[in-house]
């Protein structure tokens, strides 16, 4: 395992008081929180989760069940299914900025 500036932990919840639970027990400064089928009834809404952080979550997801599902059913993978839609430009975005997070720590460290 790594240090923990580079584990990504998964959280699967389904209400703000679970998060809150989680926020206040397990986050350190250097986790960042994303926030999966933001603009969905049945997704966590990012306000509540902002309110518990003192914050925004750095990362927030649409939720876009059609294409996710066709394309896993398809065994392929979303982004690739349709790279415009945005869900996969969120996703490439989350990917971009950890990987100059990243770099930006391992140049930091030499």
């Amino acid at each position: 395992m790594g240090a923990p500036s580079s584990q990504i932990r998964l959280l699967l919840v389904e209400d703000v008081t679970q998060v809150a639970q989680y926020i206040r027990n397990l986050l350190n400064s250097q986790d960042q929180v994303m926030v999966n089928r933001a603009d969905s009834a049945g997704g966590i809404d990012p306000r509540a989760v902002a309110e518990q952080l003192v914050g925004e979550p750095e990362f927030q997801l649409v939720s876009d069940g059609r294409l996710v599902v066709e394309a896993n059913n398809q065994g392929v993978p979303f982004v690739l299914v349709e790279p415009e839609a945005p869900i996969s430009k969120q996703v490439a975005d989350i990917a971009t900025r950890l990987l100059k997070s990243r770099a930006a720590a391992v140049a930091g460290a030499r």
